[in-house]
C-alpha cells in the first residue's frame, strides 16, 4: 500500500482502531494471507471510503430514526383501538405462545430499566400491573417490535399497520424491520456498513406493479436497504430531501458502489430517475 502522507496516517491510525480500518481496505488485497494489496493501492484511497461510510452511516440511521418512531406510534394506535391498551399483553393475540413469553420478559427488564418520566409516574399512580401501549411504544427497542409485530396473531391488525406504509403487506414488513434491526444496531455502534454481507436480509418486492417492481437486486449487500429507506421515506416525508442527500453522496463516491451491491444501471432504475434533475 502506498502511503503518501505518513504524519496522516499515523494520526487517522491513533484515533481509530487498526482492525476497524483494516476492515476497509480487504477488497484492495491481492492476497489476504500475506497482506499484499493490489498495485497502485493507496492509503488516501482506503481513508477516503473510511469517511464515505461514516457519512453514509448517518445518512441512514436518520431515516431508520424516522421509521422507528413512526412504526412505534402505528402499531400502539392501531392495536389499542382494535385491541386495548393493555393487548400486548394477552397471549390470544400472539401466534406462537414461547415467543410471547420470551417478548413479554424482554418487555419487563425494559420497563425496570426506564428512566422515563411517564413510566415512573404511571407505576407509581396506578395499581394495575400493566402499562398501556401508547407508553410502552416510547421505551421498546425496534428489535423487540420487530419481534411483537412477528407474532401478532391479528392479520386484520397486522395488514392495518402495514398499510400505513403504503403498498407492502405486512409479510415484507415483518422481513424488513427485522433487517432494519440489524442495520440500525450496526450504525448505532459505528460498525462498517460498505461493502458489508448481511446475513438477514429483506425480502424482495416481487409484484410487476408498483413503486418498488423491479428495483431489487440479487444482493447480501446494503443496495437493497436503500432501496427500502428511499420507499419508506417517500412514505413518511411529502418532500425528498432525504433522498437527495443520499443520492448527492452517492454520485460523489461512484467509484466505490460497485462494493455495496450497486447494478451498473442504478441511475436508471426508476426509483432513483426522479432524483437525477434535482
Amino acid at each position: 500500500m502506498v502511503i503518501d502522507d505518513i504524519s496522516f496516517a499515523k494520526k487517522l491510525l491513533s484515533q481509530h482502531n487498526y482492525y476497524r480500518i483494516c476492515g476497509y481496505w480487504l477488497p484492495f488485497e491481492k492476497d489476504h494471507n500475506l497482506h499484499l494489496f493490489k498495485d497502485g493501492t493507496t492509503f488516501k484511497e482506503v481513508s477516503e471510503v473510511y469517511f464515505f461510510d461514516r457519512e453514509l452511516r448517518l445518512i441512514v440511521f436518520s431515516i431508520i430514526e424516522q421509521i422507528e418512531i413512526a412504526f412505534r406510534t402505528k402499531w400502539a394506535y392501531i392495536v389499542a383501538m382494535r385491541h386495548g391498551c393493555f393487548a400486548y399483553t394477552d397471549s390470544k393475540f400472539a401466534k406462537n405462545i414461547q415467543l410471547f413469553d420470551k417478548n413479554n420478559e424482554k418487555l419487563k427488564r425494559e420497563i425496570e430499566r426506564s428512566n422515563e418520566d411517564f413510566i415512573k409516574h404511571y407505576l407509581n399512580k396506578y395499581k394495575e400491573p400493566s402499562i398501556p401501549i401508547w407508553s410502552i411504544a416510547e421505551i421498546i427497542p425496534l428489535g423487540l417490535l420487530s419481534k411483537l409485530y412477528k407474532n401478532l396473531s391479528e392479520e386484520k391488525t397486522k395488514k392495518s399497520i402495514a398499510n400505513a406504509f403504503g403498498s407492502v403487506d405486512s409479510t415484507l414488513i415483518e422481513s424488513w424491520l427485522e433487517h432494519l434491526t440489524v442495520v440500525r444496531n450496526i450504525c448505532a455502534h459505528h460498525n462498517r456498513l460498505w461493502n458489508r454481507e448481511f446475513t438477514v436480509t429483506p425480502k424482495h418486492y416481487t409484484k410487476p406493479q408498483g413503486a418498488l417492481a423491479e428495483q431489487f437486486v440479487s444482493t447480501r449487500k446494503i443496495y437493497n436497504t436503500l432501496i427500502i429507506l428511499m420507499y419508506f421515506n417517500s412514505i413518511l416525508n411529502n418532500h425528498q430531501n432525504w433522498s437527495k442527500q443520499l443520492f448527492t453522496l452517492l454520485l460523489a463516491h461512484e467509484d466505490k458502489l460497485s462494493y455495496m451491491g450497486f447494478p451498473s444501471d442504478w441511475k436508471g432504475r426508476n426509483i432513483w430517475k426522479g432524483l437525477l434533475s434535482f
